[in-house]
């Protein structure tokens, strides 16, 4: 006979299932016409919370913490996508 316990997922089995749901959704949201590289995406995404976070970085509510990076992992990413704080 075969025991069969209860199936329980892991917090990063859980995790992963939510970042499979939200790219899922990402995914269906374009078309054929709007692909892009995926540098092209990250580089959206990173603008996208620093625009909300007022172009804060570091800090508890900075840019850095809600992307899970540290801040000079976040800081070299944007100098390798090119990413600059607007102007005026």
């Amino acid at each position: 006979m075969e025991k069969r316990g209860a199936q329980t997922q892991s917090p990063a089995t859980q995790q992963g299932a939510v970042y499979r749901l939200k790219s899922s959704e990402a995914l269906h949201a374009l078309d054929a016409t709007q692909l892009v590289t995926l540098d092209e995406i990250e580089r959206q995404y990173i603008v996208k919370v620093l625009d909300q976070t007022g172009w804060v970085i570091k800090g508890g509510n900075g840019a850095a913490q809600i992307l899970g990076l540290h801040e000079a992992t976040l800081r070299s990413r944007m100098k390798k996508l090119g990413i600059q704080r607007p102007t005026g």
